[in-house]
């Protein structure tokens, strides 16, 4: 456990001291300045809290960086606030509460949470052996490194997307990722990069939070929770089934999909609808579509070949679809490839 330092020392005092703090998982700005007028601290003055909603990105980083990091203080007053960048709590150790657009969620050690910009959010961390650090990302930094990993899966993009960005419900993405050594020993080096100021640290920490998001998705994309208020976003089967389309999108159906998972047509159908924001069969034509707009970038494919390879089985319902989709023939999408290479 790492022991408190001045500034936590003091925060806890003043908790012990108004008890009725412990009580409250949130506050409002008022709430938290009227506490603080009634302690006499002013303490986002003493810890240089940036809570103010008309900052920008540059307010928050170093010229030139993508990345920042901070240590949450324990015992301090959860303030309701929101970033206008992309930011991960990390529970190292111990428990906390995240209260995130009028919802709480419990998160406990190995514990990763991913808030999109502007979700309003707090977090209570009141215990001496919690240890939450706070991983802050210009947006287009998290989303070029995040969504640039999952290219090569659509389905799972689309689920990571809107759950990340879906402001009408209470989205965000909780990995549970337990007792991970190298994602604990790569916040330890993101920290030391922070504090000890060492030359390219810049690129130094870009290049952590790639390796840090890689091994994220790679060993703990089935340790996903988006909404807690949403059984269906909880299925325990959901990545597993955006896997099993995105293999099979080709000759799969609707009814053979459900029938592997053993749920009803209509179960699925809602299931996927809610996770990606898209019908079963915008999920099926838009894998089809880029799959062949691949296949096609390889002049060795007949068109008729990458017609079968998505599972079209007439070749006039293949064109019509796919000049739907790019507003371009296959033959004419090939030949245009050609021309830029």
């Amino acid at each position: 456990m790492i022991p408190l330092n001045p500034i936590e020392q003091t925060l806890k005092n003043i908790c012990d001291a108004n008890p009725e703090i412990y009580n409250v998982h949130y506050l409002s700005d008022d709430d938290f300045n009227e506490i603080t007028r009634r302690i006499g601290l002013n303490l986002k003055a003493i810890l240089d809290l940036p809570f103010d909603d008309s900052l920008t990105e540059d307010d928050f980083f170093e010229a030139g960086e993508n990345v920042s990091l901070l240590t949450h203080a324990r015992y301090l007053p959860p303030l309701i606030h929101k970033h206008v960048f992309f930011e991960m709590i990390y529970v190292r150790e111990g428990n906390c509460i995240n209260y995130l657009n009028n919802r709480e969620y419990n998160l406990s050690k190995g514990d990763i949470c991913i808030i999109a910009p502007n979700h309003s959010h707090a977090l209570y961390a009141f215990a001496d052996n919690v240890n939450v650090i706070n991983i802050q990302m210009r947006k287009s930094t998290f989303e070029s490194s995040f969504f640039d990993i999952l290219k090569e899966k659509d389905i799972l993009s689309d689920f990571f997307m809107h759950g990340l960005h879906d402001m009408t419900g209470n989205a965000c993405l909780t990995f549970r990722t337990g007792d991970d050594e190298l994602l604990y020993k790569m916040s330890e080096a993101m920290l030391n990069e922070i504090n000890n100021h060492y030359k390219y640290r810049g690129k130094m920490l870009d290049s952590l939070v790639s390796t840090f998001l890689i091994h994220l998705l790679r060993e703990h994309e089935k340790d996903i929770v988006v909404s807690p208020e949403s059984k269906a976003k909880n299925d325990d089967n959901l990545i597993l089934m955006l896997q099993y389309i995105q293999s099979n999108y080709a000759t799969l159906s609707l009814t053979e999909l459900s029938r592997f998972f053993g749920y009803s047509t209509r179960h699925v159908s809602r299931l996927l609808k809610e996770s990606t924001g898209k019908s079963y069969a915008d999920i099926i034509k838009e894998l089809r579509m880029k799959n062949a707009a691949k296949l096609l970038t390889n002049p060795n494919n007949t068109i008729a070949d990458v017609m079968e390879a998505v599972g079209y089985s007439d070749i006039s319902t293949f064109y019509k679809a796919f000049s739907s989709y790019y507003n371009d023939s296959p033959a004419n999408y090939r030949s245009k490839y050609q021309k830029r290479q």
